[in-house]
């Protein structure tokens, strides 16, 4: 089920605005980020960035 698409989800101090986000059908969260990169090892290292708490190279 979608709940909706960039609505703000505060994280400690900040706020994000995740693509979309849905819960599945065993009640876990589920959140999607799109992204367009021209080199496929750019989305990589801005993932595991991210998980990090940084901020995406673009």
């Amino acid at each position: 089920m979608w709940i909706g698409r960039q609505v703000t989800a505060v994280v400690g101090d900040n706020n994000k605005y995740p693509d979309l986000i849905s819960i599945d059908a065993d009640s876990s969260l589920v959140i999607v980020e799109l992204k367009k990169v021209e080199h496929p090892g750019m989305l990589w290292r801005n993932f595991w960035n991210m998980l990090r708490g940084g901020i995406p190279c673009m």
